[in-house]
């Protein structure tokens, strides 16, 4: 039986993500270290949520359980844009995680969130699928560019655990708070 981590990401409710980011800014400004702090979601490719106890979600769960507890969700580019536009106040950088290179998506996302949070900047991070191109087979030069002409400040990959920044890496210390 495969669970649904094999097939997508899950994700914790909106209320847990958001007290990570103020958690990560609070440890940043105690410890006296400037951060930059990248709100990455990862609604486009979830599959599940851990908990319904957050009402903004329930529109994306489809309202059965999974084999492993969680909460089936149905996630894709809307509630990718929801999460980022919650997420936009409490972090410095938000992201949008695909599995996917998709610029077009990519330009949805960055459209709605510039729309209420101008000045805020914004990152890609790409996701292969296990079955999908790998980071040496990509052209990160050209995908960097299109994404840089989308208004994305930076673009990275996960792969293997690891993120990889191709083109341009943050100029200050970063922290990843994944949804």
């Amino acid at each position: 039986e495969r669970n649904a981590r094999t097939l997508g990401s899950i994700l914790v409710p909106i209320d847990q993500a958001v007290q990570r980011l103020i958690s990560a800014r609070t440890a940043a400004e105690e410890l006296g270290v400037q951060r930059k702090i990248f709100a990455c979601t990862e609604a486009r490719m979830a599959v599940a949520v851990t908990s319904d106890s957050d009402k903004r979600d329930h529109k994306y769960l489809s309202g059965l359980i999974s084999s492993d507890g969680n909460h089936v969700y149905c996630g894709g580019l809307d509630a990718t844009i929801g999460r980022g536009l919650l997420y936009a106040p409490y972090a410095d950088v938000v992201c949008f995680m695909s599995s996917t290179a998709n610029t077009s998506e990519a330009k949805t996302f960055a459209i709605a969130i510039r729309a209420e949070f101008p000045n805020k900047e914004l990152a890609f991070g790409y996701c292969p699928k296990p079955d999908g191109p790998r980071w040496n087979g990509m052209d990160h030069v050209t995908l960097g560019s299109e994404l840089q002409s989308l208004g994305y400040d930076y673009y990275f990959l996960t792969q293997f655990g690891f993120s990889v920044f191709p083109q341009s890496q943050p100029e200050t210390p970063w922290v990843m708070v994944d949804d």
